[in-house]
């Protein structure tokens, strides 16, 4: 292979975190289409087919008509799901789509899989897809290799050999056989010190590669880089005009079951949640191995393609280090490939197995092969040699080299046994981290749907970010998460929460109704006598044939709700006759349809509809006909009279009966668009039904209905303008409204998706299932409701013999509003368009909201730095979807006429409720708008952690485990807290061995004045926190109180152990004593301020101070703010209080963020003893006299409650100024949840309380 990548980006650059991050959030691999490449009379195999990336790239390539697929699988029985799926979204035979079995750890099933394969009439393509990713080390007990090497390298290696004579001989028409090896950027992150090893190979074997310092990252990097190194010798050995060889990345994608064995460690959530966050959707990164296995042309041979570019492969395959070991590797992969050839030659001796080695003449070259015997082959560089022996029975001259299949010796399932999936998707999963790890111990996590491999003993340094994300990345969501209902309708009402309890079928009393007000002929419609006129006029023979036709379905609802067998009077069955008012009244409703919901759902236009004509001779009257009951249901529900809206339900119900029996009777009809616009028309009318009944239905059929616009094709490309050189302007006209039609149809199903979504606070299912919409957005209604060819002719411009420019499309508008393409007009914009760009903005917003609920999604989270990193790239996203709102409000401030108003006032609706969801999550609004305060005051910690995305953060476990809890609920709540203010400003110094962090108000030192000064010790049981953690509520003191703040970054335990934390803590007084002029400070009014572990510290440091034990004045510390302290060890209660100490015994369990176990462990890690008088100021009772004024603050759900309420008491008892307030129903430290009602009144209260103690020195 040529060292030129056809890239501008050098290897190392390509290797960096920035460009990989970049890539992951900027670029968006298109899609091959059928213009591109048709793939009619090819073969193609695909390993690790049954899901995830290998099933995607399945079905890219079905689309591209090819004619036989076969999925290489390690479960049959998975494969012939696969199968089912990938039949039930194209028109071939079922024969079309072959399972075959095939498990990388066996070289048995290789060769049999290659054997096999000989067989086929032709072969064109095979995406080497299969892998594995091991958390655990383990090695394979026929080979003693490590498992991912023997899978990912030395298995799809002889695999590729094998398969590379069948592609050459058996292609079809003259174009080259290709194969593609999925690769990963991980391999540039390969450390790979196994690289100065001599043999190389060998040191991969259990006798060599155990080791306590193995690492399941590196590893898999590893075995990729090893696979490139692989494929920089092979494809020199081989002549692209025959085979194309190449590897390809598809980026880090989620949706696979690679990782499965991740299931249940915390850092198989925190990959989840990184996952989702910068991870690509599998049909995404399938895009990349479908252009890498169908386009091109020569020039990808033996090259990396990434988003379906060539990129540069790993920096070292470009070095000399890299060429020396590509040749030593293989030379050492050849000797172990014929191992299985020599097993092969054994057998052939002593059975008829179809090996191809069928003489003494092949035994010969086989053993010349393990002597190093090498012969040239012709090939682009002819810089290789092939050692292998020429034994394949489709060899030929051209060919020096081919391993006959052979069945190797080994019986076990120590894959199964380890959770392996020989057959799941490949996807990048290393892509996510950085090749720099630590180890250390984790608990584990609750199961989740959409595993990653992770390691239950390896901690990884998480390398992010700031960056956007690429509008293909969209939450993925299951079926049943697409249908699900809510439980109450509308959402903003704030009516309390019920029992989940069956919807009542209502449907059976809205047809009584329907039949009784048809009956009576009460039917009536209040409508503008210049509206109707606008209206083609109903016929009776029209209306007479409407009635014949529905009265059909009229007759199946009334089956379907048993309606049929009630009886009257006299006792005799009776059915209800269905008969339609006069035309008059259908006109009505007609005309309130048109003017009440087209101007909001421009699809269906019923002035621009010929009723009569259609009807009585139209190609499909019945379709025709659900149409119109569809309208006339609409208009009924527009009255405000309720006999009207029970009509307007029955005539719903019929429809949907009408609407089911047309899609079972003739499923073709799925692409219809007068069917889907049937669909859509039902959709909208029961979605805003305000029928329970009807709007579930809607919900629970969307669905299905999207999966039919998918496949109908509705948003694919179309021309930008129609050209029709016919003198006759009328079918000219026609021909534009049959393609306007079809616009409006593909859009207003966006409009209405968009609304229920965010109506269910929940992603946009169409962008989901559709990633591009090249469709022009619809023209304006002005156009679209002409009444003449000659009308719209003058006013489109149109001149006999020209063209009909189309606008835009919405992938386009959005490329203006991301910034990506200029040229529009904002005059121009119709109310619709500016309607499409906030369903794309509601999409963003959504993708959003979903990445911080995935990073709050079982209440763990990445360790801090890297936390800050990824909740920055959620922040950058958020402030990027903020600005493009402001552009839209920029483009539709600009000139609409009067006739648009009503339609802009919607879209203003919209755009502000948009702007809100940028602020605040919709759910818990919704949440505190039903709480019942009285609930509140009996269950707060299942209040407080649903508020905090439904977390019961309690933190339990080793340190580590801790850590990484705590950290998970910071990054529940870092996206809730405002963005720093410009009016605070801090700077870190170095004190001995800790650093402190000085916030100040801008203006301070400008003022002259010294302010009095904070002294700020961070809680978390000496275990947790940092300058970080605590960096918002400091800047809020800072910002709205009278003070400076210095935060104490003091060392942590279990590292260190008491008296340390004290130590440092006085070390840091010391500090600002000597320096608080150069930062504007007042050394005369000095307090000490904490929460708790760090309230503790505050009252330990005023306790040391005051009484003359350390090395600063005894007055040096003026006050002391103590929010939720401890004061006493729970195993020591004090003395003549211990009656009223019962906080520990009380929140022993079940209680948010701390209970007492959490207490225990703490004062365990930090070495406390039950009697400290040091740290617990509670002992030291003659103490308490000399203590300056004291505010303190707990909560009722706490088990440090008491330590505040006792401690309060005796601090009055000996005569000291104290301040106190207490928090009933609320946990430890409640006010780190920004959005809490409570956190309000405690901020304002803290303010108060600092202040108070400032004015007491």
């Amino acid at each position: 292979m040529s060292p030129n990548y056809k890239s501008e980006i050098t290897p190392e650059k390509e290797a960096s975190t920035r460009q990989y991050l970049y890539r992951q959030f900027f670029v968006t691999p298109p899609l091959v289409s059928l213009q591109e490449v048709d793939l009619t009379g090819k073969t193609a195999i695909v390993t690790g087919s049954n899901v995830g990336l290998g099933l995607e790239c399945a079905r890219q390539l079905l689309d591209l008509k090819l004619r036989k697929l076969i999925l290489a699988v390690r479960s049959e029985a998975k494969g012939e799901k696969a199968r089912s799926e990938l039949l039930a979204g194209c028109t071939l035979a079922p024969s079309a789509i072959e399972i075959w079995n095939l498990d990388l750890s066996e070289y048995d099933s290789i060769t049999k899989f290659a054997e096999r394969a000989q067989g086929l009439d032709h072969l064109d393509i095979v995406v080497m897809n299969a892998g594995l990713y091991k958390v655990e080390q383990a090695f394979n007990s026929s080979t003693g290799f490590e498992e991912d090497i023997q899978v990912n390298y030395i298995s799809t290696a002889l695999l590729t050999i094998l398969l590379l004579p069948i592609l050459r001989s058996k292609q079809s028409g003259s174009d080259p056989g290709r194969l593609t090896i999925v690769s990963s950027d991980t391999a540039g992150w390969a450390k790979f010190e196994e690289r100065s090893s001599d043999p190389i190979l060998s040191a991969f074997k259990n006798t060599f590669a155990a080791s306590a310092g193995w690492n399941m990252q590196e590893r898999y990097s590893t075995s990729k880089l090893l696979g490139q190194l692989f494929l920089f010798e092979l494809s020199d050995r081989l002549d692209p005009s025959e085979v194309i060889i190449n590897a390809c990345n598809p980026g880090f994608c989620y949706g696979s079951d690679l990782q499965r064995e991740g299931n249940g460690t915390i850092l198989g959530f925190l990959v989840r949640v990184f996952t989702r966050i910068i991870g690509r959707t599998t049909s995404v990164g399938a895009r990349s191995l479908t252009a890498a296995a169908t386009t091109f042309g020569q020039e990808v041979h033996g090259q990396y393609v990434e988003d379906c570019e060539i990129h540069p492969m790993a920096p070292l395959i470009y070095q000399p280090e890299g060429k020396r070991i590509a040749k030593q590797l293989w030379e050492e992969l050849l000797d172990e490939l014929s191992f299985a050839g020599n097993n092969a030659a054994g057998r052939a001796r002593t059975s008829n197995a179809p090996t191809g080695i069928d003489d003494q003449d092949d035994l010969a070259r086989l053993e010349q092969s393990n002597n190093r015997s090498t012969k040239s082959v012709p090939g682009p560089s002819n810089r290789g040699e092939i050692p292998f022996s020429a034994t394949d029975t489709a060899t030929n001259d051209n060919w020096d080299f081919c391993l006959a299949p052979t069945s190797y010796d080994a019986s076990f399932d120590l894959l199964n046994m380890q959770g392996f999936e020989a057959n799941s998707g490949t996807q990048d999963i290393g892509d996510l981290f950085s090749t720099d790890l630590t180890t250390g111990p984790h608990s584990s996590c609750p199961q989740w749907t959409d595993p990653l491999a992770i390691s239950k003993d390896t901690d990884r340094d998480m390398v992010c970010e700031p960056a956007s994300y690429s509008t293909s990345q969209i939450v993925d969501e299951s079926a049943a998460g697409q249908t699900l209902t809510l439980d109450a309708w509308p959402i903003f009402e704030c009516n309390p929460f019920l029992d989940i309890i069956p919807c009542p079928t209502t449907a059976p009393d809205h047809l009584r109704s329907l039949y009784n007000a048809l009956s009576d002929q009460c039917v009536s419609c209040n409508a503008n006598s210049q509206e109707v006129a606008k209206i083609e006029p109903f016929v009776y023979g029209t209306r007479d044939k409407l009635i014949a036709i529905v009265q059909r379905f009229s007759d199946k609802a009334q089956k379907i709700h048993g309606l049929l067998s009630e009886k009257d009077a006299t006792g005799v069955a009776t059915q209800s006759s269905f008969i339609l008012p006069p035309p008059a009244v259908l006109d009505s409703l007609l005309s309130a349809c048109h003017r009440l919901y087209e101007l909001h759902y421009p699809f269906l236009s019923a002035v621009a509809m010929r009723t009569n004509e259609l009807l009585t001779k139209g190609v499909d009257p019945v379709i025709t006909s659900l149409k119109l009951l569809l309208m006339m249901a609409a208009g009924a529900m527009t009255s405000a009279a309720s006999d009207n809206h029970q009509i307007a339900q029955g005539l719903l119900e019929i429809s949907r009966v009408f609407l089911n029996h047309i899609v079972e009777e003739d499923v073709r009809l799925v692409s219809n668009p007068d069917l889907l616009q049937c669909a859509l028309g039902f959709n909208i009318v029961a979605a805003w039904s305000g029928d329970k009944w009807q709007m579930d239905a809607s919900v629970y059929q969307k669905a299905m209905y999207i999966e039919m616009i998918r496949r109908s094709g509705l948003f694919e490309h179309h021309s930008s303008n129609i050209a029709l050189p016919l003198a006759d302007l009328t079918r000219v006209w026609q021909a534009w409204q049959e393609q306007e039609s079809h616009n409006r149809t593909a859009y207003t199903w966006i409009i209405l998706d968009q609304e229920m979504c965010l109506f269910q606070d929940s992603a946009s299912t169409l962008f989901t299932s559709v990633t591009n919409f090249n469709t022009s957005v619809p023209s304006s209604d002005r156009l679209w409701h002409a009444t003449s060819a000659e009308q719209w002719a003058h006013d489109i411009g149109y001149r006999e013999g020209g063209t009909v420019a189309l606008p835009p499309s919405l992938d386009e508008h959005v490329r203006i509003l991301h910034g990506e393409k200029t040229g529009i007009d904002p005059s121009k914009l119709t109310s619709t368009t500016l309607r499409l760009l906030l369903c794309h903005l509601q999409k963003v917003v959504s993708r959003v909201r979903a990445l911080i609920a995935d990073m709050t999604g079982n209440g763990c989270a990445t360790r801090a730095p890297h936390r800050q990193t990824a909740m920055v790239l959620i922040s950058v996203h958020m402030d990027e979807a903020r600005d493009m709102l402001r552009k839209w409000h920029d483009l539709a401030s600009s000139g609409h006429t009067d006739a648009d108003a009503p339609a802009m006032g919607a879209n203003t609706i919209l755009y502000h409720l948009i702007s809100l969801n940028t602020l605040v999550n919709f759910p818990d609004i919704e949440r505190i708008a039903r709480s019942n305060k009285a609930d509140l005051g009996q269950k707060p910690a299942h209040w407080v952690e649903e508020s905090m995305g439904g977390q019961r953060t309690a933190l339990h476990g080793t340190a580590e485990e801790m850590r990484t809890q705590f950290d998970g609920m910071l990054a529940a709540l870092a996206p809730l807290y405002p963005p720093p203010s410009d009016a605070v400003v801090s700077r870190d110094h170095e004190v001995g061995h800790f650093k402190v962090r000085v916030y100040t108000k801008t203006r301070t030192r400008a003022s002259g004045n010294p302010l009095p000064i904070g002294l700020f010790a961070h809680g978390g049981g000496f275990v947790l926190g940092s300058l970080d953690s605590e960096d918002a509520f400091c800047r809020l003191l800072v910002e709205h109180a009278n003070t400076i703040i210095v935060s104490l970054g003091y060392r942590h335990s279990p590292e260190v152990e008491a008296p340390t934390h004290l130590e440092d803590c006085l070390a840091g007084l010391s500090w600002v004593l000597d320096n608080a002029k150069s930062f504007g400070g007042d050394t005369t009014k000095i307090y000490t301020i904490g929460d708790s572990a760090g309230a503790m510290l505050s009252l330990a440091v005023a306790r040391k101070v005051r009484t003359g034990q350390a090395e600063v004045p005894s007055d040096s510390v003026r006050g002391v703010v103590a929010l939720v302290p401890a004061a006493w060890h729970p195993d020591n209660p004090p003395k003549g209080y211990e009656q009223e100490y019962k906080a520990h015994q009380e929140n022993a369990t079940n209680v948010p963020i701390l209970d007492a176990t959490s207490v225990r462990q703490f004062f365990e890690y930090s070495g406390l003893a039950a009697d400290d008088r040091d740290y617990m100021v509670g002992y030291d009772l003659d103490s308490h006299k000399l203590f300056p004024p004291t505010y303190i603050v707990t909560c009722e759900f706490d088990p440090l409650r008491d330590d505040g309420v006792v401690l309060a008491k005796c601090l009055e008892n000996a005569g000291i100024p104290t301040r106190y307030d207490h928090y009933d129903g609320l946990p430890h430290v409640f006010w780190v949840n920004p959005i809490l009602p409570e956190t309000k009144v405690f901020v304002e209260n803290l303010l108060k309380g600092v202040d108070w103690v400032i004015k007491q020195m």
